[in-house]
């Protein structure tokens, strides 16, 4: 599915959870979001839970440029698609 971030961002007032571009001082949130290796225990890189495997994972999206942050305004919570 095509998008244009430049939309999201111009309507990103009327979303419920705001969202923004991935950036690299969001690494800490996201990392102890994704810590548990229960999130990944079915996912094909199962070492996404250690701090080297998130962070490689972590740069590739950096990286692409195309990657979202979800801030969740209730819980001040990050999360990333």
């Amino acid at each position: 599915m095509s998008y244009s971030l430049s939309l999201l961002f111009e309507r990103n007032e009327l979303l419920e959870v705001p969202l923004r571009a991935l950036v690299k001082e969001g690494f800490n949130d996201l990392f102890l979001a994704a810590s548990d290796p229960l999130i990944w225990e079915q996912h094909q890189n199962k070492n996404r839970y250690t701090l080297n495997g998130f962070a490689e994972f972590f740069n590739e999206l950096l990286n692409s440029k195309d990657a979202l942050t979800i801030i969740d305004k209730c819980r001040a919570y990050l999360n990333c698609f």
